[in-house]
């Protein structure tokens, strides 16, 4: 690296660095700290407060030159994840701060310009801010309003000195601690729970006599973006945020129930859902259940999914009709998922899948993705096979027909996956349905943009009467 790019420290950031920046800022939203239910949103995991990463930038670029900068423009291109390691490289050229992870891929992009001067007086304190517990939760209609709103919560501002030592020194916790404000009103406030910080413009400007208020300046209806600006005591942003859609709901209502009227029944039968606690295999699971089969459904970490899909089947239809084991389709051995005999066996455990638009086939993302859709998915179905099962679900994709960039890993997995059932068609008395499934609203399907998707009702009835 040449004199004019300058790695100026790496770090890696832990859960119990979220949780000391979540005092500091009061941004508790869950995309930060809930590690568990965090697989279920458009992350698939904890990442790392976007104005936390902002903040040890600039305390590296202070703690090499002494200085910091008037004004900030910054891009959150990509998620930061948790015990990821990453680097803070100067780009004096263009006048930017870059985080890097260790393939080189840009994630927060700060450029920076003017050289900030200590205000006379010092910064300026804010009103004493109150405490959310909980990020609120906003709708579209919300959105629309263009009011000022005050500024009235935040953290605890005496964690700024642990948090950034230098910046605390050079230019006073009041501005460090309306910073991290921003990331208050974005990720507790508007949006709320369903955010994700896009962008920020930050402009130091000293402001003695305001009352520090924030409101929505404009909101983009199909894409779910919205713009806010504050202004504050000690500098005036604007912010750009996604409102995050959610998930169709698998719980068993009265449509659910209606939508299953007249369709073949499963009595009888015994089914075990491979992944069945989330995605399109928990709406397999209910639909099957509420048509007369006796439904194993197997989970890795989501006990408390896969409980909840269970009692919803066992409520709606007065019996024990569902049970749930942990099984870890990587690791764990078949002796407690085939522990019963089942006629019909359905797979459905998969990893977040996420475009990464990159250019660059990656052979270890494919490995991933071929050890649960192929190698284990085998092994799996072997045992199945062996133990007298005789009817197999296995879910494709549609982007095995489609070229669609970012996901060839995932599409060539797929693919052989495609040629493993086959041959188990071929040499062993099974029955093995391949479907090339398109885009289905779930959990694990979720995008910052809208994009059309199936109901996941509507397809896990399709599966359920072609595997009748």
């Amino acid at each position: 690296m040449n004199n004019e790019r300058i790695i100026l420290g790496d770090r890696t950031f832990s859960h119990e660095d979220q949780k000391k920046f979540s005092k500091f800022s009061g941004d508790k939203n869950p995309i930060h700290l809930d590690i568990l239910n965090q697989r279920k949103t458009i992350t698939g995991e904890c990442i790392v407060h976007g104005i936390h990463s902002v903040l040890w930038a600039i305390e590296l670029f202070n703690s090499k030159y002494l200085y910091i900068h008037e004004s900030y423009i910054i891009t959150f291109r990509n998620k930061i994840s948790l015990n990821q390691k990453i680097y803070c490289v100067l780009d004096k050229i263009n006048n930017k701060i870059i985080i890097k992870n260790i393939d080189e891929k840009k994630l927060v992009v700060i450029k920076y310009k003017g050289l900030f001067k200590s205000y006379d007086e010092g910064s300026l304190p804010l009103d004493l801010k109150k405490n959310l517990s909980e990020p609120k939760e906003i709708d579209d209609n919300s959105l629309k309003s263009k009011s000022y709103i005050k500024s009235q919560y935040g953290g605890e501002i005496e964690h700024a000195k642990a948090l950034f030592p230098m910046l605390s020194k050079s230019i006073d916790i009041n501005l460090i601690y309306e910073v991290s404000i921003l990331s208050n009103i974005v990720g507790m406030q508007i949006p709320g729970r369903n955010s994700l910080f896009a962008s920020c413009k930050i402009f130091l400007k000293y402001q003695k006599n305001i009352e520090p208020t924030f409101r929505v300046k404009s909101f983009h209806d199909r894409l779910k973006l919205v713009n806010l600006e504050y202004h504050g005591r000690n500098l005036n942003a604007e912010m750009q945020a996604y409102l995050l859609q959610k998930s169709t709901s698998s719980k068993i209502n009265t449509d659910f129930k209606n939508r299953l009227i007249d369709l073949s029944r499963f009595d009888g039968r015994t089914i075990l859902i491979i992944g069945g606690s989330r995605g399109i295999g928990s709406f397999v699971a209910k639909v099957i259940g509420l048509l007369g089969a006796r439904v194993t459904i197997s989970y890795n970490v989501g006990l408390i999914e896969a409980s909840s899909v269970c009692n919803d089947i066992n409520r709606n239809t007065f019996a024990e009709k569902a049970d749930h084991v942990k099984f870890n389709v990587l690791n764990d051995d078949y002796s407690d998922v085939f522990k019963n005999i089942y006629d019909d066996l359905f797979y459905f455990p998969t990893p977040k899948i996420i475009s990464d638009a990159s250019d660059t086939f990656s052979h270890d993302k494919y490995m991933k993705f071929k050890e649960i859709y192929c190698t284990y998915f085998q092994k799996i179905a072997l045992e199945f096979i062996r133990r007298g099962g005789k009817q197999i679900f296995y879910p494709s994709s549609i982007y095995v027909e489609k070229n669609i960039n970012g996901f060839e890993e995932y599409t060539l997995a797929k693919q052989d996956g495609e040629l493993i059932c086959k041959t188990l068609s071929s040499n062993y008395f099974v029955k093995i349905i391949v479907d090339r499934l398109d885009r289905v609203d779930t959990d694990q399907t979720i995008s910052v943009l809208p994009v059309p998707s199936l109901d996941p009702l509507e397809v896990a009835i399709d599966i359920a009467q072609r595997m009748n």
